[in-house]
């Protein structure tokens, strides 16, 4: 009697289907391993642009005196050392611009600027009155700022929304 040499069709072709199977359950956990990586990593991107500009807007917003002109996209006031300071969404560009001024409050920047924040897809200011009602547009007795934002990231956005008191007003 002879002893076995080889493989025969049917156990090369089981092999195969055996090894391909296999292939395809590991490649699908990997690439989803992947895609919720990918998933985290630009909402993480999302979350520092938009915590940052929040930040920055926040800290000067706070120290403002007076403000000169404010809108639901415009915010134009005097800060503690005299100078203009300007934050503007442009939602064409999906950025927030700041600009400083030493002029006083005279004028408000209005054309130029440096990016604080960008991929930012919604931006508002509120202004809040003292008998707490929200207003677009700054009243005289305003005392608190809303301010809210959206950043996105590949199709991942982070909603933020704070509250400023400024202390000058």
């Amino acid at each position: 009697m002879q002893g076995k040499n080889g493989f025969t069709l049917i156990e090369l072709t089981l092999a195969i289907v055996i090894t391909a199977i296999l292939a395809v359950v590991i490649g699908s956990a990997l690439s989803e391993g992947v895609r919720a990586y990918l998933k985290t990593d630009n909402r993480n991107e999302a979350l520092e642009e938009a915590r940052t500009a929040i930040e920055r807007l926040s800290k000067e917003i706070r120290n403002g005196t007076q403000i000169a002109t404010a809108t639901s996209t415009v915010l134009c006031f005097a800060d503690a050392d005299g100078n203009t300071v300007s934050f503007r969404y442009e939602g064409g560009n999906n950025i927030i611009l700041r600009e400083a001024i030493a002029t006083g409050i005279g004028g408000c920047p209005g054309t130029g600027g440096n990016t604080l924040a960008a991929n930012i897809t919604s931006f508002s200011f509120s202004y809040i009155q003292n008998s707490g009602a929200s207003d677009p547009s700054p009243p005289s007795n305003t005392k608190r700022i809303r301010v809210s934002l959206t950043a996105t990231v590949s199709d991942e956005s982070v909603e933020l929304q704070t509250e400023i008191h400024p202390r000058g007003l």
